[in-house]
């Protein structure tokens, strides 16, 4: 591109060859690494984009976020490095031309659209796994290999040069638009309103465009009329540009570039699935849900033709039938009830339901009604769950419930031949389809039941490609072995009636039946989840995503957000929990699900609206716990627990449920009430008696009571040893050691406390707390051992929650060795990738030790804005005595700060707490000490 005054000067260790490139972010050179002998490339930032070292010190810190995307379609940052007054990144330098360059010959063929579009949005998903928009893609952001790989450039650039808030309203493209490149700028982009991963996924969209239609989707207009276009007018269909474009892909466009953020692919891997079904041939979401709303509009016309002929003929039976099937061209609602075993052969017994529901749940048509809502309808009902389902009981709840079919059957064998009947009656009883079905020997039923099903959806209204591309052997949904579904069935019957170690045992016998049993591996995964066996857990669920791609496309949906989540990526978990709900709107389970994902990512608005949207399908379950919590972490307190004491005495032997009634009481000062809440659980056996001895030790802690403390400790660890139970005896010697630790005692002695702990199958969360620990007591050997084990996972699940974990760890490694500075930015790190209130706290503990007071006081006072989430529900809970040490603490920092009255308050509040304490905690009688140096002030008010 010519000379440059830069060209053949040193940057750095980087001496500058020639200029290649420029653009709104910086002015792009070839330059040669001296110091590692390569050529990389070096993009000078614009002048004053940094303008003080604080604005450089954040650049610097997101950079290294950024330098950490390993994906090969994102082109890596190596350096970021500053030159006198000369701000520049350093960058993988690529030999290839440009896709913008690439596209200037026009449209791309088929197989490279899909192959760059892939690779696009793989390196997309990548990045947004880690929290990172590009905000700026195009073509000219996408550059080739010479092998032909496309690579994402400048991602995540624009984030990095908002160093103020007006750069939010500063535009390269004309004045009040945010960063980007308009024809490539989403409605909402452009708008000035919230930006997410949706809004690459609208840019990818436009690239998909025109690198199918050789041109964008806008023509380059007057800016005004452009933009009115993207917020208001559609865009011209890209077969109308170029007719080969093939209708798949064509739709795949359309999602991506929908105006309605909700009505795009949600996530960046969702965009790749399609584009991946593309290069199959299978059909992907995008054009499937385009077919299905050409087929309603149909139906909506047959409807109409269907009832002037019920008018005209006038015949009752006909009538009937009819009514019942315009009732549900909606989508109809069938209860599955239970088939009578005439066999005498055990393997039929429950089985039979199982798989009908299996198989019939594939449809988009016709809904099942699900498992988790039927066992709130029998509670409403006074109903054991296991009641039985025959047509009594059946034709009861679809009344109730509203449902528009009761499905009923038999199994019976003449010689050597079965015969499989099946009726689909009203919910008053009258028949509306039946069938009979034949099979030669037992293993062919499975194949009679998808004929049934298949005939079944087929006379209900669904068009046969609807069935076809949605239809996968039930022989592979479940197993074709008769005898593992029969396993699975009774497992699924003990897991619901709460005897987990036989559910255990059920599962495990199903799957060595049939080892690709995918459901059976997905059960399993959940039952260990409720016994607390974290790896177990992983292990399984992570065999059915390795199974998913062979079950129908609710179940695979429901096995990867419950492995995503498990794992700990709640982008992708809460993303599946999403289409499932789309897939399944009438089951509670993914609102549930997605509930519980939003609350892992401290997304309280979101956990409490999909939480209650469960509650309206199941408005008497054990959901109005999780509604309570969320609004309880939400800090509407009293609310919370309005709902909870409506469930009190219902759960009085829940744990769970007791755990956050208790956990209310504290956050309302009600202390007498809260031990009395604990001392039940303590009273109660097993899990619940661990974790009422742990939250009377926390509510001893945070009054100075830490003998009586101790003693609930030692409580905790014999309940957890004597039920053998590692996770919670592993939970209680941490809680131990931390209390040690608050009164100072010897590290041998919290050693000694920790020691015993089985660490061998439990989550990457108490590995953390066990480094910390150890960190704590100055044993720096075992807590680089913990930090190790938190590194070797990453190695599988290189997560932001992971990531947090790891720098927490650092952290406190780093302040055990008053490195006070580098356990700064080891916290600020953990707080960037997951914002938890125990994050805010260790960083507020380094900014203190650091001799940064105003900082750390900022944090423990966002801690205290948290409290709720910080003594319930981070890692370490219960943790009340935590937000209690926080008063302590800002009553030091504020009175080093010279803000008297202030930290008199907060001196008041932890003296309240501590009416009755142990005399000879040292810090009780330095809080005393600094209160009495403080001006006079009022006198602490107990907590009751």
């Amino acid at each position: 591109m010519g000379r440059d005054p830069l060209a053949g000067e040193i940057l750095g260790h980087y001496r500058v060859v020639e200029r290649i490139g420029a653009g709104g972010m910086g002015v792009v050179y070839r330059a040669h690494d001296e110091r590692l002998d390569r050529f990389v490339a070096l993009k000078i930032l614009p002048a004053g984009a940094l303008v003080d070292a604080n604005s450089r010190k954040n650049f610097q810190l997101e950079a290294q976020v950024l330098a950490k995307l390993n994906h090969p379609n994102i082109a890596t940052i190596y350096d970021f490095d500053c030159d006198g007054s000369t701000d520049f990144l350093v960058m993988e330098l690529l030999m290839g031309e440009s896709l913008a360059q690439k596209l200037a010959a026009g449209p791309l063929p088929l197989d490279q659209i899909l192959k760059f579009g892939i690779q696009m949005a793989g390196g997309i998903a990548a990045a947004h796994q880690r929290g990172i928009l590009h905000r700026d893609l195009k073509p000219g952001n996408l550059g080739l290999t010479t092998d032909d790989r496309l690579k994402l450039l400048d991602f995540g650039i624009a984030k990095l040069l908002e160093s103020d808030p007006a750069a939010l309203t500063r535009s390269l493209t004309g004045a009040g638009m945010i960063k980007g490149t308009l024809p490539y700028m989403a409605p909402e982009q452009l708008r000035g309103g919230a930006v997410d991963a949706r809004t690459d996924i609208y840019a990818a969209g436009v690239v998909l465009y025109e690198m199918a239609a050789g041109k964008l989707p806008y023509p380059q207009l007057h800016t005004a009329v452009l933009i009115d276009n993207i917020l208001n007018h559609p865009c011209p269909p890209p077969s109308r540009i170029n007719r080969t474009i093939a209708p798949g892909l064509e739709a795949v466009i359309v999602k991506a570039m929908d105006k309605d953020p909700s009505q795009r692919y949600q996530t960046a891997a969702e965009l790749v699935t399609d584009l991946e079904r593309l290069t199959t041939a299978t059909t992907p979401v995008a054009a499937q849900q385009a077919f299905r709303k050409k087929l309603q509009k149909r139906t909506l016309i047959a409807s109409a033709i269907a009832i002037a002929l019920v008018l005209i003929i006038g015949t009752w039976f006909v009538l009937n039938r009819l009514q019942w099937r315009t009732r549900m061209a909606g989508q109809p609602v069938l209860l599955i009830g239970d088939f009578e075993n005439r066999t005498q052969e055990a393997a039929f017994t429950d089985t039979l339901r199982e798989m009908f529901a299996a198989t019939l749940q594939q449809s988009r048509h016709v809904s099942v009604y699900p498992q988790s809502s039927l066992v709130d309808v029998l509670h409403r009902m006074g109903r054991p769950p296991t009641q039985p389902i025959d047509e009594a009981v059946g034709q009861e709840i679809c009344q109730r419930e509203g449902l528009q079919g009761l499905l009923l059957g038999s199994i019976t064998k003449l010689g050597n031949k079965y015969v499989l009947v099946t009726r689909l009656e009203s919910p008053s009883g009258a028949e509306i389809l039946s069938a009979e079905k034949s099979a030669v020997n037992a293993d062919d039923i499975p194949s009679r039941v998808d004929e049934i099903a298949e005939s079944m959806r087929r006379s209900l209204g669904e068009s046969l490609q609807s069935v076809k591309e949605n239809s996968v052997p039930l022989a592979k949904v479940t197993s074709s072995s008769l005898e593992a579904i029969r396993y699975f069935t009774l497992g699924k019957q003990s897991l619901y009636s709460g005897d987990i170690n036989e559910a255990v045992v059920l599962f495990k016998r199903a799957i060595e039946l049939d080892p690709k049993f995918a459901m059976a591996h997905e059960y399993l995964g959940i039952t260990y989840e409720q016994s607390q066996d974290y790896n177990g857990e992983v292990e399984q669920l992570h065999r059915a995503a390795l199974l998913a791609d062979q079950v129908s496309e609710p179940e695979r949906d429901k096995i990867l957000g419950d492995y995503y989540a498990t794992i700990r990526d709640f982008q992708k978990g809460c993303a599946y929990y999403r289409v499932l709900i789309r897939l399944q709107p009438l089951d509670p389970a993914p609102y549930i699900n997605l509930g519980r994902c939003y609350q892992d990512t401290f997304d309280y608005p979101q956990a409490i609206a999909y939480t209650q949207k469960a509650l309206r399908l199941v408005p008497q379950s054990r959901v109005r716990i999780n509604l309570a919590s969320q609004l309880f972490l939400q800090g509407e307190t009293q609310q919370a627990l309005q709902i909870a004491e409506g469930f009190s005495q219902e759960y009085a032997t829940e744990g769970w449920a007791q755990h956050w009634i208790g956990q209310m009481y504290l956050a309302l000062g009600r202390l007498k009430d809260a031990r009395k809440t604990f001392q039940a659980m303590a009273e109660t056996q097993r899990d619940a008696e661990v974790e009422g001895h742990l939250s009377l030790a926390d509510v001893d802690l945070a009054t100075g009571a830490y003998r009586d403390a101790q003693a609930e400790l030692k409580a905790a660890v014999l309940a957890a040893d004597k039920y053998q139970n590692p996770y919670l005896g592993a939970r209680a010697r941490l809680a131990s050691a931390d209390s040690m630790l608050l009164a100072h005692a010897p590290a041998q002695q919290v050693r000694q406390a920790l020691s015993g702990a089985n660490l061998t199958n439990t989550s990457p969360n108490l590995v953390l707390l066990f480094g910390i620990a150890y960190a704590a007591a100055g044993d720096l050997p075992a807590a680089r051992e913990q930090a190790r084990a938190i590194e070797a996972t990453l190695k599988d699940y290189d997560f932001p929650a992971i990531r947090a974990a790891q720098y927490l760890l650092a952290a406190e490694i780093a302040l055990a060795q008053r490195k006070f500075s580098d356990s700064v930015d080891a916290a600020q790190k953990a707080v960037f990738y997951q914002n938890s209130s125990f994050a805010v706290e260790t960083l507020a503990r380094c900014y203190a030790a650091a001799g940064d007071y105003q900082q750390a006081a900022q944090q423990y006072e966002t801690v205290l804005t948290r409290a709720n989430e910080r003594s319930s529900a981070a890692f370490d809970n219960p943790a009340f005595h935590r937000v209690v040490q926080a008063h302590y603490q800002l009553g030091i920092l504020y009175q080093k700060l010279g803000r008297l009255n202030d930290s008199r308050s907060h001196l008041e509040k932890f003296l309240g707490y501590w009416s009755h304490p142990d005399a000879d905690i040292e810090f009780y009688k330095d809080a005393q000490r600094r209160l009495r140096s403080l001006p006079a002030g009022g006198t602490p008010t107990a907590a009751r």
